[in-house]
């Protein structure tokens, strides 16, 4: 029962439009399976926490796309 999810379609836009084009579905998970959720994504992030190398930047808090590149930039004028 905790594996079930329902999915409901859920207007864009126009509340009263039902066009296929105009529709996006909108998953409903139960409890147990959003707090089972949570609990190992939290422990999956500490442990990529620990054993990941700090010039990683994909997916982790307070890091960005700009984090990146300012990181290879410094990396660059090094060699350069």
């Amino acid at each position: 029962m905790w594996k079930s999810v329902q999915v409901v379609p859920v207007p864009k836009t126009n509340p009263f439009s039902s066009t296929e084009n105009d529709l996006r579905p909108i998953a409903i998970l139960p409890v147990l399976a959003k707090v089972l959720d949570s609990i190992a994504g939290r422990d999956l992030l500490q442990f990529l926490k620990q054993n990941l190398d700090d010039s990683q930047f994909g997916s982790r808090k307070g890091t960005s796309t700009t984090h990146a590149v300012l990181a290879l930039l410094q990396l660059d004028g090094k060699f350069g």
